[in-house]
């Protein structure tokens, strides 16, 4: 089962053209990995994927129950001391810092009950966003 398609990808900006015609297919359970010389148009594919930016032409098909995150380039510093899982739960930043809110709300609620609510709500919320499972998408 393809769990991404992209097909006839282009982008144009006026008479450049930075992708032209791309297509592929991912199956269930691929590891890919894209290489080439810097301004080949990596990152920008990577973002039409994500949908952060719109194709000139051509389409991406991305299954409903299928989720796609992109963790964005940055300086090398921005990893030192940093492990690869560290650095892939950091592209889950809203729910690190929801579940550190829940940890401390937890710890309030012996001494304020009324806090409760929130916390029941919180904790909702967080595993609608896919709380419980961004640890194991890391992995």
């Amino acid at each position: 089962m393809s769990i991404l398609v992209c097909d006839g990808i282009s982008l144009s900006y006026g008479t450049n053209d930075i992708l032209k015609d791309v297509s592929f297919s991912i199956n269930e359970g691929v590891k890919l990995g894209v290489i080439g010389i810097n301004g080949a148009g990596k990152s920008t594919l990577a973002n039409i994927i994500t949908g952060k930016i719109a194709p000139t032409s051509g389409f991406v098909y991305i299954p409903g129950n299928t989720g796609v995150g992109m963790l964005d380039q940055r300086n090398e510093d921005d990893f030192k001391g940093k492990t690869v899982f560290g650095c892939a739960v950091s592209s889950f930043a809203e729910l690190v810092r929801t579940e550190e809110r829940l940890e401390n709300l937890l710890s309030r609620i012996p001494d304020n009950p009324s806090l409760a609510a929130e916390y029941e709500r919180l904790r909702h919320d967080f595993e609608l966003k896919g709380g419980n499972e961004y640890k194991t998408k890391a992995k």
